[in-house]
């Protein structure tokens, strides 16, 4: 009796609460079914249960899953979304984090899988990283071939001991795959690993607004890139992947050599407005190197110790350009073949000319 009493005092708390909540985009063409994962007093004690408990939920009827404070160790597995179900938490309060591993740089496996019509929303999501080797990658949430949204989440993949592999906070990949990301925190970090904490794979589609971007290395950061996965290493070139960075901040950190805060060279398209692109420490690289089409406009872009402000990799088979407008630029722009300026200035404020 006393648990079942405090199972109903838990979720009236809830439904309480959602009653604040807009429904749009949860309750979709139904009312939305809910099911309350607490540590005590809930519906289940585990997100993975909760998600394995719903076996009809459509567009008319939606299931919506309340994560109530708590951190969720989902050991070595993965929380696997249902179309139509949507996953809300209570904030950074609210943790699901794992161990879970890809082999070979592949973009299948994550903390968090998503699935097609599902959401997830106001929650924490950790993959720890585990021992860290060459050749395991560690993913926070993986969109593979769906087309999904995530909100006001924190996404951290990785850890400062990571002694090798890769750490990616989320990842895209397939022609199916279009993610939208909206006033997320991504953040991967290693130790003489890699962190790449956007990966946007193969013909799949990103966007990514309202956001806050970072990659901690002493090895090296590709803080937001694109491949070929497939046809890795050497086959970039039939990426078909697009991506849309918008009012958003993205930074690199890493005594390594290698300091690329924005990579495009598997990007059919790349376009960035209103953002900002920082490079801290290295000893070299780029802070934005791409060599398929790439626009940038009101944008801030800084190189530091070395660190090219734009490289743009011209390939005449591809006629690929670049356009650069209305943007801040410090640092240098060796090569600018097919490169367009319009509009620009240093750090000093002083104008950029135009080639």
């Amino acid at each position: 009796m006393r648990r079942e009493i405090g199972s109903r005092v838990v979720r009236w708390l809830v439904v309480a609460a959602m009653c604040a909540l807009p429904v749009q985009g949860i309750a979709g063409n139904g009312t939305a079914q809910m099911v309350v994962v607490a540590k005590s007093g809930g519906d289940k004690t585990n997100p993975i249960d909760a998600v394995n408990s719903i076996t009809d939920a459509s567009a008319s009827k939606p299931y919506l899953i309340k994560v109530m404070p708590g951190v969720y160790d989902l050991g070595t597995a993965s929380l696997v979304m249902k179309p139509y179900v949507h996953l809300e938490g209570s904030g950074d309060s609210s943790v699901i984090t794992s161990a879970i591993v890809n082999t070979d740089r592949q973009c299948f496996l994550g903390t968090v899988k998503m699935a097609n019509n599902s959401t997830v929303k106001n929650i924490s999501i950790k993959n720890s990283g585990g021992a860290g080797a060459d050749n395991l990658t560690y993913i926070g949430v993986v969109f593979s071939d769906v087309k999904t949204a995530l909100e006001s989440v924190s996404v951290y993949s990785g850890s400062d001991n990571l002694p090798a592999g890769e750490a990616i906070a989320v990842c895209s990949r397939g022609a199916s795959a279009d993610a939208t990301l909206n006033n997320v925190i991504l953040e991967a970090r290693s130790g003489t690993g890699t962190s790449d904490t956007v990966l946007v794979a193969d013909n799949s589609t990103m966007l990514i607004k309202n956001s806050k971007v970072v990659a901690y290395s002493a090895g090296s950061n590709h803080v937001i890139d694109c491949h070929n996965l497939d046809d890795m290493p050497t086959v970039d070139y039939l990426s078909m992947a697009n991506f849309t960075l918008i009012n958003s901040y993205v930074e690199g950190n890493t005594s390594g050599a290698n300091n690329e805060i924005y990579w495009g060279g598997g990007c059919n398209k790349a376009t960035i407005v209103n953002s900002a692109l920082v490079a801290n420490g290295g000893m070299g690289g780029n802070a934005v190197y791409t060599n398929r089409d790439t626009s940038i406009i009101n944008t801030k872009i800084k190189g530091d110790n070395n660190v090219n402000a734009v490289y743009f990799d011209f390939d005449s088979l591809l006629n690929n350009s670049m356009k650069i407008a209305h943007s801040l630029i410090q640092g240098t722009i060796p090569n600018l073949t097919n490169v367009k300026l319009l509009s620009n200035f240093d750090e000093n404020f002083n104008p950029i000319a135009n080639p």
